[in-house]
């Protein structure tokens, strides 16, 4: 059979085929199946890909040689294991937050003594960082808010929280020079080249926000507006800083080690003036990294699809944010009555937030922490009132002055014991590091004050700084 003859035979034989008629609705639907099930297939993959839970070992924390001045050492025999939080509910808040810096921080066993801490800890992250849009592709602000987040710990000299802000901006591609000139675009003017603009703009910013008292200033807050051009940017770099003003009073007063990997990856990218705090390289003790880890591994689709598979999965991180915010109002007005009614101050600052999910982030970890649990709320209000003093912030103070004077007091009929060693105790916690001594550990180990007594004190303070770096920015930007 000649080629053309075969041709011909074929030709013939497919049009007396019957021709089949395409429903296009079932086109459109197949289509939807298959695509639906290649998504399924890929995120299966990306969850598998990160399924390994990584942290430091809870026996080798407990069994750590800590110095006498170090206040860890009370919260040693209390620590929660990680096993048994992620059975509290939080199993995929742990996985999302290892995707964003590598390791499930030590912190978590910590705070999770005193059950609120930590439930501010988890209504902090997704809400003052707007997850997961940050972690999901195009974002506008992708490189800018981990640096706020970098430089605002940096300045506060927390080097827990420096170390993993420093780990954060890398996975999220921020150039490592960035944050190794980020201090000496703030001390020195021949180094702004070596930043961009917007760059030098969040770096003035959060430094000035960073430090206790704050040094921000109106040219400052100028520049940050000039730079930023879309309604409510600027407000997310101010809500990262935000977010470490409770992070490093967390970190730094409750003397958390640094895990070894997170040190590892980031000592050679931090800038060459860093000093490790003593309290956090105690961790450096379990695995000393004898030489710098490589730059960690930038976000990738698998990473994007676990987290979203972590959010929205049945007993997810979405769940459990509707339970730890659960009866808190998001309307301004409704936000500063709500906190009235519990503490008899107004919190003005709600006014200014643009954002619904941050105020009630912020009215919800305020409302945790205002109240009587472990310690009256009257010992909490005067030590945050002293505190003021190393924040030199008259605003905040009069807020508090105002908890005081008002009679919410009377619903909770806590003791006042032990007053004024836990007054004492936050003075030195106060301090940028922590001033916490031997002998002030030793009183407390000697007195009823209890491990979660401690968590609870830190956390009241904790909140306040956050508060204080929103009240601070706002107060600049009025002078504008």
């Amino acid at each position: 059979m000649t080629t053309n003859s075969y041709y011909a035979t074929v030709a013939s034989i497919l049009s007396e085929m019957p021709i089949m008629e395409m429903n296009p609705v079932t086109v459109v639907l197949g289509v939807i199946v298959i695509l639906l099930v290649l998504f399924l297939l890929a995120m299966a993959y990306a969850v598998y890909t990160h399924r390994t839970p990584k942290h430091v070992d809870i026996k080798a924390l407990k069994a750590l040689q800590v110095p006498k001045d170090s206040l860890f050492r009370i919260f040693q025999p209390h620590l929660v294991p990680m096993d048994e939080i992620s059975a509290r509910g939080y199993s995929s808040v742990l996985a999302i937050v290892q995707e964003c810096i590598g390791v499930q921080p030590t912190c978590d066993t910590v705070l999770e003594i005193w059950k609120p801490a930590f439930q501010c800890y988890n209504l902090i992250v997704p809400h003052f960082l707007n997850l997961p849009e940050l972690l999901l592709p195009g974002y506008d602000l992708v490189d800018l808010v981990p640096l706020s987040m970098y430089v605002s710990s940096r300045a506060n000299e927390c080097t827990y929280c420096t170390s993993h802000c420093c780990s954060f901006a890398m996975r999220r591609g921020v150039d490592p020079a960035t944050l190794r000139n980020s201090l000496e675009a703030i001390l020195n003017k021949d180094a702004a080249t070596k930043v961009t603009p917007a760059e030098r703009a969040v770096i003035r910013v959060s430094y000035g926000l960073g430090t206790v008292p704050a040094c921000l200033n109106k040219e400052d807050v100028r520049l940050l507006q000039e730079t930023l051009k879309k309604p409510g940017q600027e407000e997310w770099i101010v809500a990262a800083a935000a977010m470490f003003g409770a992070f490093n009073k967390y970190m730094d007063g409750l003397a958390i080690p640094l895990e070894a990997d997170a040190y590892g990856e980031t000592m050679e990218h931090i800038d060459p003036k860093f000093v490790p705090s003593k309290s956090a390289t105690l961790g450096l003790a379990l695995n000393d990294p004898k030489a710098a880890l490589p730059v960690p591994p930038k976000d990738d689709w698998t990473l994007q699809l676990a987290i979203i598979y972590q959010g929205l999965r049945p007993g997810g991180a979405a769940s459990l944010d509707s339970k730890l915010a659960k009866g808190v109002p998001t309307k301004v007005e409704d936000c500063i009555a709500f906190l009235k009614d519990l503490t008899g101050a107004t919190f003005p600052v709600l006014r200014k937030l643009q954002h619904a999910r941050l105020r009630r982030a912020l009215t919800a970890i305020l409302s945790k922490n205002f109240v009587s649990d472990g310690i009256a709320l009257s010992t909490k209000v005067l030590a945050g009132i002293q505190y003021c003093g190393q924040l030199q912030n008259e605003q905040l103070k009069s807020e508090l002055q105002q908890v005081l004077a008002s009679e919410v007091e009377d619903k909770y009929s806590k003791s006042n014991n032990n007053k004024a060693l836990l007054l004492k105790a936050a003075k030195a916690l106060s301090y940028n590091p922590s001033r916490m001594t031997e002998s002030i550990i030793d009183e407390i180990e000697a007195s009823s004050i209890t491990a979660e007594n401690m968590v609870e004190l830190v956390s009241f303070l904790a909140a306040l700084q956050a508060l204080h770096r929103f009240e601070i920015y706002f107060q600049v930007a009025e002078e504008n």
